[in-house]
């Protein structure tokens, strides 16, 4: 799971593959970024540019947090696990 550090202050988007089944996707792609003792359950719409899907990093205090991703296909919906934020 990759990591990535960034400064309290950074207000980007921050490009993040999601896949299903080995598969890379941009369609239906949720994301949730919580402390690492929290379960999500708010989540926003990924911005897809040039078929990379981007989760938005701001207003985040000095800590470190789970990014979590939802995919919706179908009938079928997953959370997965798709990286941690160290924020200094």
């Amino acid at each position: 799971m990759k990591i990535l550090v960034l400064p309290r202050e950074t207000k980007e988007l921050i490009p993040v593959e999601v896949t299903v089944d080995g598969v890379p996707t941009t369609t239906g792609v949720k994301f949730a970024i919580v402390p690492p003792d929290q379960r999500p359950t708010t989540w926003v719409s990924a911005t897809v540019i040039d078929s990379q899907t981007l989760v938005q990093v701001e207003s985040l205090t000095t800590g470190e947090y789970t990014v979590y991703a939802q995919v919706t296909n179908g009938t079928e919906l997953a959370v997965l696990k798709a990286g941690i934020l160290l924020i200094t």
